[in-house]
């Protein structure tokens, strides 16, 4: 918010009684504004981060404090489930030549999510926050019964053939364009968690795409060509705003 400044302003005040001569007289008004130069500090938004039991990852972040002259900033980090990410896990460092990371510890043999929160307050006590959820999974293989399906995770993955797709791979993967491919089967995408984006166009032999009612972070869904039955997977995807659905029965 910004901080707020209180100035003196001489004002003329001038009053006229029945046509005589007018009054003079001065006062001084306290205005209070509001300084934009004068805001608090802000810290860079943190995407969703993905690991397994016992495996650090360290993000990158940025801090700016809008307020000259407060002293140093103090960094704070919470975690929402301590059996998982205890708040002595979470640690900051500067790099050398400018900016912050944090590097999250999730407890060895245990998964799970937590809410991660990291603040920043400055001096003057102003403070600002950003949230993101941390999601340890293991590190299990994951199946994926259909070849084309398979070929074209592996695609957007960069994975080589015979190296073994796991829960993290799936959970990561944002995009997948898996368009005129003949996939007849989705078992295994619903791992996908991460998933904003998917491209299934052209694909008329999926026997059921109920299994989609599972990717919860959709934005844009593309089934064109899809000889489509129902629509029952569509109360799963509640983030979903785009939704393409030509040439479907």
């Amino acid at each position: 918010a910004a901080f707020p400044i209180h100035t003196l302003i001489p004002v003329r005040l001038e009053f006229a009684d029945n046509g005589t001569t007018p009054v003079v007289t001065t006062a001084e008004y306290s205005f209070v504004t509001l300084d934009a130069e004068a805001d608090g500090p802000k810290i860079s938004a943190i995407a969703n981060q993905v690991t397994s039991p016992g495996r650090p990852v360290t993000v990158n972040f940025s801090l700016n404090d809008g307020r000259p002259n407060t002293g140093d900033l103090k960094l704070i980090g919470e975690s929402s489930n301590a059996a998982l990410l205890p708040v002595g896990n979470i640690v900051f460092a500067s790099q050398p030549f400018g900016g912050n990371t944090v590097t999250l510890t999730p407890l060895a043999g245990v998964t799970g999510t937590a809410t991660v929160s990291i603040s920043v307050v400055d001096a003057a006590g102003i403070k600002a926050s950003t949230n993101f959820q941390l999601t340890v999974l293991s590190d299990n293989p994951v199946t994926i019964a259909d070849f084309n399906l398979l070929q074209a995770i592996r695609q957007a993955l960069n994975k080589p053939e015979g190296t073994p797709i796991s829960l993290i791979d799936l959970a990561q993967l944002n995009y997948l364009y898996a368009g005129y491919r003949n996939i007849g089967n989705l078992a295994g995408l619903e791992a996908a968690s991460g998933l904003i984006n998917l491209d299934l166009n052209g694909n008329r032999n999926i026997a059921s795409h109920q299994l989609l009612s599972g990717l919860t972070n959709l934005l844009s869904l593309s089934l064109g060509d899809n000889a489509l039955g129902n629509l029952n997977f569509l109360p799963g995807l509640p983030r979903l705003n785009s939704l393409y659905l030509w040439n479907n029965q």
